[in-house]
């Protein structure tokens, strides 16, 4: 669905299921396979994006115009933001057009400006909100991003937004909420603490600082019980769960990429291969979300007693 407004919460699903798509990049077959395999029914299920749902893949605009429909719930990711750029010739941090960044299915991609149906996909555009927030049949509150929640803020933060930013398309613009839609670090810690051999190298291969950031990054976000978001693709080709995020972007649109559905309530997902891999789109379940080490010791003892000399890595979180 689509809203005017960037911060939205849902009414609780009281007839069905809530799912959860990675991002989609185009993958329209892919996307129809997994609801098959999940038997999804659009009368009572819902489906919930962590947005990105175009370039890449040869079905952008099939993927976009799903917002439209009443069982769709999208945020917008990065892409979006940058078609939005590239519709106006906006000229992005690089120096660069925002068109020349996107990632067209090559030059007859219906996204290309000036094609068929543009206005229709600026009003899409236009209306995708960047933070939804519903609570589960079980009492959890779940919140859906793009990128993620950087520790510089706070889910309070996100509450909070009410005009939406109209030059998302730069990732250098700095504020809330372009950094819900490129901020890469909150993952990239967690794929760290992922990592089956960081436990003897943690120490010496990373400073009190770093390890201090990534320590926090680590932690639950406040304020929510579950966030999900994407942008950043997880090389091990399955989604993570560490703390109370969950990260489901695993590579739809690339060759050697995966398409990944989570059941909100069960917490099991369902994945399928790019087609030009896997032509038959066999699809398979898996019942739980990986997690990253548990245990892992980020910062020595004398370390944690001097944790304050460490503030400066981390700006005071807002709204708080």
């Amino acid at each position: 669905m689509l809203f005017d407004k960037p911060f939205v919460t849902l009414p609780k699903n009281r007839r069905g299921r809530d799912f959860c798509i990675g991002d989609l990049h185009g993958c329209y077959a892919m996307l129809n396979r997994l609801l098959e395999a999940a038997c999804f029914d659009s009368g009572r299920d819902r489906l919930l994006s962590v947005g990105d749902l175009v370039h890449r893949g040869p079905s952008s605009v099939e993927c976009l115009k799903m917002a439209e429909k009443s069982w769709f719930f999208p945020v917008m990711g990065n892409h979006e933001a940058m078609q939005q750029g590239a519709y106006r010739g906006e000229i992005g941090a690089d120096g660069r057009l925002v068109v020349q960044a996107c990632e067209y299915d090559g030059p007859d991609d219906p996204l290309r400006p000036g094609r068929k149906d543009q206005r229709h996909i600026e009003q899409i555009l236009d209306r995708l909100p960047l933070a939804l927030e519903f609570t589960l049949s079980d009492g959890r509150r779940v919140g859906i991003v793009h990128a993620g929640l950087p520790i510089e803020w706070s889910w309070l933060d996100v509450q909070g937004m009410i005009e939406r930013d109209s030059r998302l398309f730069d990732k250098n613009r700095g504020g809330v909420q372009a950094d819900l839609l490129w901020d890469r670090a909150p993952m990239v810690s967690a794929a760290l603490a992922s990592l089956p051999d960081i436990k003897g190298d943690l120490i010496t291969a990373y400073s009190a600082r770093d390890r201090y950031r990534h320590a926090l990054a680590n932690q639950p976000v406040a304020g929510i019980d579950l966030l999900l978001s994407g942008h950043t693709t997880l090389r091990s080709g399955h989604p993570l769960s560490t703390g109370n995020r969950v990260y489901l972007d695993t590579g739809a649109g690339m060759i050697d990429g995966r398409l990944t559905m989570l059941d909100l309530l069960k917490g099991s997902y369902w994945q399928v291969a790019d087609p030009r891999l896997d032509p038959e789109l066999s699809v398979t379940e898996y019942p739980s979300v990986p997690l990253t080490q548990r245990d892992l010791v980020w910062l020595t003892e004398e370390e944690w007693r001097t944790a304050e000399t460490f503030r400066a890595a981390r700006p005071p979180v807002r709204g708080q």
